[in-house]
C-alpha cells in the first residue's frame, strides 16, 4: 500500500482584524497578491502585530486567480474587506489571488512561533511549515500528539 503524501501547510501572516474575521466565519476568502509556489492544503493563521501568534488554521477549499476587478466581483460578499481597502491593496497589481476558507480550527490560546522553533520567524508573505512544525503545533495546542494535518481526514486534524 502506498503511503499517503504529507499535505503542504503554509504559514500565513494576517492582520488581526482579518484573522479574527476568519475565526468568526465572517471572512471566507483570503486575498493575496501572489499564489503559493506549491499546492497547499492547509493554512496556519499567524495573527500579526500586536498579537504575533498562531491562532488557528483552515483547510483551503479553492484558489482563484484573476485580475483584481474580476476577483473583487466574484468574492466581495465573502472577503471581509471594504472595496476601497481592497483596491488600495491591489493598486498597481495585475493579478489577484483569492484563497477559499473552509473548516476553520481555533486554538484555545495563541501559540507564539518560538514555541515551535527558535529559528521560525513570521514571514513577509508566507512560508511552508514542516511536518515537525505541524506536529509540534498540534501538541502545544492540546491536540492529540498523533494528529496530523491530513488530506484524507476531511479537514480538522
Amino acid at each position: 500500500m502506498a503511503a499517503q503524501p504529507t499535505p503542504t501547510v503554509a504559514l500565513l501572516p494576517i492582520q488581526p482584524r482579518y484573522a479574527n474575521a476568519i475565526i468568526r466565519g465572517e471572512k471566507r476568502v483570503e486575498f493575496r497578491r501572489r499564489r503559493f509556489g506549491r499546492e497547499v492544503q492547509y493554512v496556519v493563521v499567524y495573527a500579526s502585530s500586536p498579537i504575533r501568534a498562531i491562532i488557528g488554521y483552515f483547510r483551503i477549499s479553492s484558489i482563484s486567480e484573476g485580475c483584481p476587478r474580476a476577483i473583487w466581483e466574484s468574492f466581495k460578499d465573502v472577503g471581509g474587506i471594504e472595496r476601497e481597502e481592497y483596491f488600495r491593496y491591489y493598486q498597481g497589481a495585475e493579478r489577484a489571488v483569492a484563497i477559499g476558507i473552509e473548516r476553520v480550527c481555533v486554538f484555545g490560546s495563541p501559540v507564539p512561533l518560538d514555541r515551535l522553533s527558535a529559528s521560525l520567524k513570521a514571514p513577509q508573505s508566507y512560508s511552508y511549515l514542516t511536518q515537525e512544525h505541524v506536529d509540534q503545533l498540534l501538541a502545544i495546542s492540546s491536540r492529540p500528539p498523533h494528529s496530523r494535518l491530513s488530506p484524507q481526514d476531511g479537514g480538522a486534524p
